[in-house]
């Protein structure tokens, strides 16, 4: 998943003016082999932070890759954080 995280910020890039790279790194998430992937960048002259959390859950149809995404005003990323936080723990892939 870090390689493919890595990817993705390649391709993403040129869409998100004003880019810079917080963190992207390997982890676990739900127990399973994910990355994560912080940045910043500019959207009409605010500053947004975002999170991309890549892995790989399990279904009955084999392995199937997910992308959970935020991006906020970096003044109010604290505050929307605890909102994707629960979406990470309550996400549930479609049984098959």
């Amino acid at each position: 998943m870090l390689q493919e995280a890595q990817y993705i910020e390649r391709q993403s890039i040129p869409h998100f003016p004003g880019y810079h790279r917080v963190g992207l790194a390997a982890t676990t998430i739900r127990g399973t082999t994910g990355s994560w992937w912080k940045f910043t960048w500019n959207n009409n002259g605010v500053r947004q932070e975002a999170l991309d959390l890549l892995f790989v859950a399990h279904t009955s149809a084999g392995p199937q890759s997910y992308a959970l995404y935020v991006t906020a005003p970096e003044s109010k990323f604290d505050q929307t954080r605890p909102i994707f936080d629960e979406e990470v723990e309550t996400f549930a892939t479609l049984p098959g």
